[in-house]
């Protein structure tokens, strides 16, 4: 769940040291988008963050956010 209430279903594991999550979030539009959300560590007290969607089933993904994390 995100800072809107808005819901993200996600499963996935762990590729090349990476957590790497896929599924459904709604959309602005009311339709559910088919996302991929892979976390990437950078160091001991920070990590990235990076959404993606897919309009085609996984044949090409295209950046929604990326975001990078620090431990206070």
């Amino acid at each position: 769940m995100d800072n809107r209430g808005t819901n993200a279903f996600l499963t996935g594991s762990t590729e090349d040291g990476r957590l790497v999550l896929t599924g459904t979030a709604p959309s602005r539009h009311g339709s559910a988008l088919d996302v991929r959300v892979t976390s990437t560590r950078k160091g001991d007290d920070r990590f990235e963050q990076r959404w993606e969607r897919t309009p085609d089933g996984g044949a090409t993904w295209h950046r929604l956010l990326v975001a990078t994390y620090r431990r206070k």
